[in-house]
């Protein structure tokens, strides 16, 4: 009988030890998905924070700061880039639908050029530059909300603009006008 009571403690002793050592193994995985997931955040964050402020900079050319006398309207901005595929990050570290959502915004802005272009081939120069205006308005918008998922799930802290400068304000201004 005592040799059945001691198989038993050494079966509980190997359980118990396995238990804790696989306990380890997966909680170590999570703080690393974690720190991974707060990495991307970040990078992703930044990139987004810079395509807003160029999206606001195309809702402010107009054409006409670099108008020639008695000329048509000149675009002196140019289109903004977006680029996450230079990124070195663990992109199954957050969840799926959020991935999908940033991986395939680049996507939406090119859709959203083609068909600005095809625009182009039919409207006017003045309805053209409003219709550029009011696209990267939208995307710009578009942008800050994906910046706001991060923030509220990442806790990634949020841009700090001076008085002078805030793009989400300009964007917002020239929608409200518009």
């Amino acid at each position: 009988m005592e040799k059945i009571w001691v198989g038993i403690f050494g079966l509980l002793g190997v359980i118990v030890g396995g238990g804790i050592a696989i306990g380890k193994e997966l909680w170590m995985d999570r703080k690393n998905r974690e720190r991974n997931a707060i990495f991307l955040a970040t990078r992703v964050v930044c990139i987004l924070n810079d395509f807003v402020e160029s999206c606001a900079t195309v809702v402010l050319d107009d054409g006409y700061y670099n108008r020639p006398p008695n000329g048509e309207p000149e675009l002196v901005i140019k289109e903004p880039k977006l680029d996450f595929e230079s990124l070195d990050v663990d992109w199954s570290s957050i969840p799926k639908n959020l991935m999908y959502e940033i991986l395939n915004f680049p996507n939406k802005i090119k859709n959203m050029k083609a068909s600005l272009h095809d625009y182009a081939d039919h409207a006017d120069c003045y309805a053209f530059i409003s219709e550029r205006q009011l696209r990267y308005a939208e995307m710009g918008l578009k942008a800050r909300m994906l910046i706001g998922e991060f923030h509220r799930r990442y806790g990634v802290p949020k841009e700090q603009y001076e008085n002078s400068w805030n793009p989400i304000k300009v964007i917002k201004e020239f929608k409200l006008n518009a």
